[in-house]
């Protein structure tokens, strides 16, 4: 649309008027030349007017989404560890933060991660704060018969304006799945070593 207003119609005027200077039988159908001149002059600013509008309000559309809060969440893997992490990236503060995820997480006491972390709203969220807690290990999260995507939905308002919003991000961890391949095998030999030593350590007890 912008492109339009700024060069096709330009464009197109400036056209009109060399054809009617050449041919004056049409500019006679607008009066004569000087009309004819007049009339485009008079299109053109109403042409500009109505792209300084455009223009000024998407000034202003750039400046509220500068100024609001912008939560993002995402599921950290790191090493044999998964954490749910929930940011303010925005510039304002944000609040009445609201959790839901799709088919739910579960905890490593097999709980929900919606119910544990986010039974209750959050009620203040300032910029660049970050919440993460640890939710479970990889080799739980990563097991075939588990989901492997999730549908994160967040709710909350900008402190500031009361403006609300709802937004939802979609995570694969599929991807994971490689990452983690090499390291699921040390930590069961490890867990193995740990119940030999165990058991070493009752006998010893008795």
């Amino acid at each position: 649309m912008k492109k339009i207003f700024l060069f096709v119609l330009p464009l197109l005027f400036i056209l009109i008027y060399i054809l009617s200077a050449m041919l004056p039988s049409i500019s006679n159908k607008f009066g004569g030349p000087s009309e004819l001149s007049n009339f485009l002059i008079v299109l053109l600013t109403y042409f500009y007017v109505v792209l300084t509008g455009i223009m000024v309000r998407q000034m202003i559309e750039n400046q509220k989404l500068e100024r609001r809060p912008y939560i993002i969440a995402d599921l950290d893997f790191v090493e044999h560890l998964v954490w749910f992490t929930l940011k303010n990236i925005g510039r304002t503060p944000a609040s009445n933060i609201k959790v839901r995820i799709e088919p739910e997480l579960k905890t490593i006491d097999k709980k929900n991660v919606s119910e544990i972390l986010f039974n209750k709203p959050i009620k203040f969220f300032p910029p660049n704060k970050e919440f993460r807690s640890f939710i479970n290990t990889s080799i739980e999260i990563l097991k075939d018969e588990n989901p492997q995507e999730f549908r994160i939905y967040l709710d909350y308002q900008d402190v500031e304006r009361k403006e609300k919003f709802s937004e939802s991000y979609l995570i694969n961890i599929e991807n994971q799945k490689n990452r983690s391949f090499v390291s699921k095998k040390g930590i069961e030999d490890i867990y193995k070593i740990l119940e030999k030593i165990n058991d070493n350590l009752r006998k010893m007890s008795k």
